[in-house]
């Protein structure tokens, strides 16, 4: 059992001059000290248990080169939107993810990260840069895994129209980013592909994610009718926005040859 240093210092980039998210995580890592990089965004917090529980884990298998944190069924901010997503986002990590690598609530070991480059500075907005630098981790064969036992909070967008148009941009970015690659992830598994598919047919669809909805019953009747409605609005957006990203990235691959 390798033994990972307990000392943590924490280097907060502030993006004054908008050079991009990924310029400012890149020169946070090559400031940083330690063996271990862990990043977060500015709209998410952890636990008092947060980092201990990811130290443990590596130190407990050295096989592994990273650890995602999920998030948290509670959402930071308290609005409807928010406690939506950030349910949605706890269900289907759990349900439906096995390995998952980006930036924010992501753990990698340093060497790992200079190893593919870090984040593509080409990126000048927060949109696909670290989806990008998790497939190019996912593609060198690193093992990067999702650890359901570790948890973040998280804020998504205050309001439906805003969540929507952000989900459908990542989207097709990232449905782009798959064929480009051509990486086997979560994101793009069999499970996934069947829910995304069944948009087309509304009652499966209803059935597919009977399991989702009743965590919503958290916030009552109400809330779940709302949910369970603007999750379907939700899917089919984001199932028509990554079919562009797919058939963009196919086309030009084809024509390219």
């Amino acid at each position: 059992m390798k033994s990972i240093s307990k000392d943590i210092d924490v280097v907060l980039m502030v993006d004054v001059y908008k050079e991009g998210p990924a310029v400012m995580r890149n020169r946070g890592a090559k400031k940083a000290t330690g063996d271990v990089l862990f990043f977060m965004d500015s709209d998410s917090i952890i636990y008092p248990d947060t980092i201990d529980k990811i130290i443990k884990r590596l130190e407990e298998d050295p096989t592994l080169d990273g650890i995602t944190a999920i998030w948290d069924s509670e959402p930071l901010e308290d609005n409807f939107f928010n406690k939506f997503k950030a349910l949605e986002m706890n269900y289907t990590m759990k349900n439906y993810f096995k390995t998952a690598c980006a930036s924010n609530g992501t753990a990698i070991r340093k060497e790992v990260f200079f190893d593919v480059g870090g984040f593509d500075e080409e990126f000048k907005e927060p949109i696909a840069e670290d989806f990008y630098f998790g497939l190019k981790v996912l593609s060198r064969g690193y093992n990067v895994v999702i650890d359901k036992d570790i948890l973040m909070q998280h804020s998504f967008c205050n309001t439906v129209w805003s969540g929507l148009i952000k989900y459908s941009r990542r989207a097709y970015h990232r449905a782009k980013l798959l064929v480009e690659m051509g990486v086997e992830s979560s994101y793009n598994s069999n499970k996934l592909k069947l829910i995304y598919a069944s948009t087309l047919f509304p009652p499966l669809f209803f059935v597919l994610n009977l399991g989702l909805y009743k965590t919503f019953m958290r916030y009552g009747v109400p809330f779940t009718i709302r949910a369970t409605i603007l999750h379907y609005i939700y899917m089919l957006v984001v199932a028509i926005s990554g079919g562009l990203g797919y058939a963009n990235a196919y086309l030009s691959k084809k024509f390219s040859k």
